[in-house]
């Protein structure tokens, strides 16, 4: 059976540099949620 499939590509630095704003801005957020953030706000899905 073939393996699943766990992401959907490669990032491009302005969605780095994005994540990486979002993290200063809210250092609150853990890895799981700034993923999350970027999968719907940069519709990543």
């Amino acid at each position: 059976m073939p393996r699943k499939i766990k992401h959907v590509g490669n990032l491009t630095f302005q969605h780095k540099k994005q994540i990486c704003e979002w993290r200063a801005a809210y250092p609150s957020l853990t890895q799981r949620d700034l993923a999350q953030k970027a999968l719907w706000d940069l519709a990543l899905v």
